[in-house]
């Protein structure tokens, strides 16, 4: 996503701000812009309900969830410590949530799914789960940590590949799924395609540039040493 572009400035700049007015601040930019996220674009003359892809993926509008997610990352690494039940606890009751909420997806009105709920249940994961490895011997078996690994690719594949999944399950025009057991296996789906390409593009990648970088290092020290 190009917002990332402006990783290094929002670091220099974000630092100067008080973590608690980030998070407050850019969930209400969250709130604002997935509520009237269409009503943004039209106004900049840049698409409608007619232009979908636009209003859903124009990288500005995510803004505000990266400016969160650093904020969130800032409050784990610089803030009061917390005990290890408490993150458990955090991570339980947001995976909990996530569960009911798309597992139910059938029973509840659109908005439960909308950015507005969801960021913060997910906040309520990662920031658990970040400190509940000591508590929760789970996380650090290899399979998790597997996961974690790959969570990158989850991220940036889950929409490609939910219309693939659609579009795969529509060509069996016999097939009726639950939706709970459509839900599942989606999310099979994603993960095994996602620790595909953890394993086979994006690992070989970072070596590929890690060797690069050594590689670099040598040569810069012996020019400086010439």
């Amino acid at each position: 996503m190009p917002v990332y572009a402006l990783f290094p400035l929002l670091v220099r700049t974000l630092a100067r701000w008080p973590v608690m007015a980030l998070l407050a601040g850019s969930y209400v930019l969250i709130a604002l812009t997935g509520t009237y996220r269409i009503a943004f674009m039209s106004f900049a003359g840049m698409g409608g309900k007619a232009h979908w892809l636009v209003p859903t993926f124009f990288p500005l509008l995510h803004l505000p969830l990266l400016v969160f997610g650093m904020a969130l990352a800032r409050l784990f690494l610089s803030g009061r410590r917390l005990s290890p039940r408490l993150h458990s606890a955090m991570l339980g009751v947001g995976v909990g949530l996530l569960v009911l909420i798309f597992a139910g997806a059938w029973l509840l009105p659109s908005w439960m799914r909308s950015a507005t709920v969801l960021v913060p249940i997910f906040a309520l994961v990662i920031f658990g789960g970040a400190g509940a490895g000591s508590s929760v011997k789970l996380l650090t078996l290899p399979i998790f940590l597997l996961l974690g690994e790959a969570s990158y690719s989850m991220y940036i594949l889950h929409i490609p590949l939910r219309h693939c999944w659609e579009t795969l399950i529509a060509g069996v025009p016999e097939l009726s799924l639950a939706p709970w057991l459509h839900f599942l296996l989606y999310f099979g789906f994603v993960v095994l395609v996602s620790v595909v390409v953890f394993r086979q593009v994006e690992t070989p990648m970072r070596k590929w540039i890690a060797g690069r970088g050594r590689d670099s290092v040598p040569r810069a020290a012996v020019a400086m040493a010439g």
